[in-house]
């Protein structure tokens, strides 16, 4: 069994969306953020990896969820900050996901 197998496997899912879902740059990090998010954690991770996601999830968070007048929440932080965002920033976090997967991969040695 592998020691990041479970990473690398979400990671895979996460690059198929980047590269499959319908859109520019921005909304399929959009929807490939919203899909692994919540399932990674700090334990799947070697330390400087784990950095360097946390890096990237601040970046994609940057300007927090967009709120109406009353305070209900309209676009998530995510997709606020990626309606902000140019569409070469997009693809630059995109290709550092793609790093830390080839990265993670490298480390996925057998337990």
């Amino acid at each position: 069994m592998k020691r990041y197998g479970y990473t690398e496997e979400k990671l895979f899912q996460h690059l198929y969306t980047l590269a499959t879902h319908e859109g520019d740059a921005r909304k399929r990090i959009v929807a490939a953020f919203n899909s692994t998010i919540p399932v990674l954690k700090k334990s799947d991770f070697p330390l400087e990896d784990w950095v360097e996601w946390v890096a990237i999830n601040k970046e994609i968070r940057k300007y927090g969820p967009y709120r109406n007048i009353a305070g209900k929440i309209i676009w998530t932080d995510i997709e606020h900050t990626m309606r902000r965002v140019k569409n070469r920033t997009a693809s630059n976090i995109a290709k550092r996901v793609l790093e830390l997967y080839f990265r993670i991969g490298r480390n996925a040695e057998v337990a």
